[in-house]
This record gives structure tokens, C-alpha cells and sequence, in this order.
């Protein structure tokens, strides 16, 4: 259904950056097909516990069966795959337990950031969002550019060291519970990705 295609497509373009393969690579395919791999599974299951169901991230119980299986099980299970092809290309590390150890968190925070925002683009919450941001464009534009500019501080104006402020991470929050409280799910989910 439409789940797996969004689930699909928006790993696919998010996880084919991190994982460019070579043309003299046969693995290489592989290692693109390790996280979109995922992304089917992920949204096979989701799709197979909903039962049919209309997806409402509101819903406690769709929530629970997308983390649960879209975040966690898929990303865990398919990361073996996605690890085991890159040692045997040997690529970067060599050591599968470290290249698992990284592939592993990466495929999930991707399943629960961008999974969540197509879904919700593609549903009705869209159609009635863009209704209701007719009359508050402006509001949208402030919460979109202001935190565009702070992540842009935020993430790239330091470099990891003795000199690092860690509080400036929580900048970007205020931002975003303005647009979690304001324009609900669509809004939230599309300034996660600006982040």
C-alpha cells in the first residue's frame, strides 16, 4: 500500500547518499539493498500489525507497532545484511561488529525521521494542513527559517572538541515545539528533517 511505497522511497533516497557504491564493486549493489532492504521489512510488518487501518500517528497503538517494528526490529535484523556485504567489501572497517555497530543506529534514526514525515505528507493530515496554513503562512515561514538558521549555527558553526558547547543542541527545540504545538504532526515532523 501507500506506506510501504513512502517507507520505501524515502529510505531508499536518504540511505543510496550514505552508501554510494563503486561500479567495480559487485557488493556494492548490496550494500544500497542492506538499508532499503530494511525499509521493506520495516513497512511489510507495520503494514501486516495495522491490518488495513487507516495509519493515524496519533494512534498509541500504530505509534507503538511503527517503532517497534519499522524502528527497531527491521533496522536491527537488515543492519547484519547491510554490515556482513560491507566487511566483505572491504570498505573503510573491516571489523563487522563495528561496521554493524554504526549501520545499525544510523538505519534506525532515518526509519523513525523521514518514515514518520512521508507518511504524513502523503495522508490526510497533509490536505488539512495546507487548508489551515492558508491562514498562517507567515507563522509557518518564521518557525522554517528560524530553524534553518539555528541548526545552521547550531551544527555547523562548531567542530567537535575541548571547545564544544554542548548546550547549543538544545537551540533548535524551543523551534520545534512551536511547530509541534502549532501545526501539529505535519508540522513537527517536517522541521525533525530540517534538523
Amino acid at each position: 500500500g501507500l506506506v510501504h511505497n513512502v517507507l520505501f522511497l524515502g529510505q531508499f533516497v536518504f540511505f543510496y547518499d550514505a552508501n554510494v557504491f563503486t561500479p567495480a564493486s559487485p557488493w556494492g549493489v548490496g550494500v544500497v539493498l542492506g538499508p532499503v532492504g530494511g525499509a521493506l521489512v520495516g513497512a511489510w510488518l507495520f503494514r501486516y500489525f495495522v491490518q488495513g487501518e487507516l495509519v493515524d500517528f496519533p494512534n498509541f497503538r500504530h505509534v507503538v507497532i511503527f517503532i517497534t517494528t519499522a524502528v527497531l526490529f527491521s533496522p536491527f535484523a537488515t543492519s547484519f545484511l547491510d554490515a556482513g556485504l560491507v566487511v566483505l567489501n572491504q570498505w573503510k572497517q573491516p571489523d563487522f561488529w563495528e561496521v554493524w555497530k554504526m549501520r545499525f543506529p544510523a538505519n534506525a534514526l532515518a526509519a523513525l525521521t523521514v518514515a514518520p514525515a512521508l507518511i504524513i505528507w502523503n495522508g490526510t493530515i497533509a490536505k488539512q494542513f495546507w487548508v489551515e496554513l492558508r491562514s498562517r503562512w507567515m507563522e509557518a515561514v518564521i518557525v522554517l527559517a528560524g530553524l534553518s538558521a539555528v541548526s545552521m549555527l547550531v551544527f555547523s558553526w562548531q567542530s567537535a572538541g575541548a571547545n564544544t558547547l554542548p548546550t547549543l543542541v538544545y537551540m533548535p527545540l524551543s523551534l520545534l515545539l512551536w511547530a509541534a504545538l502549532r501545526f501539529g504532526p505535519f508540522g513537527s515532523t517536517t522541521c525533525v528533517l530540517i534538523v
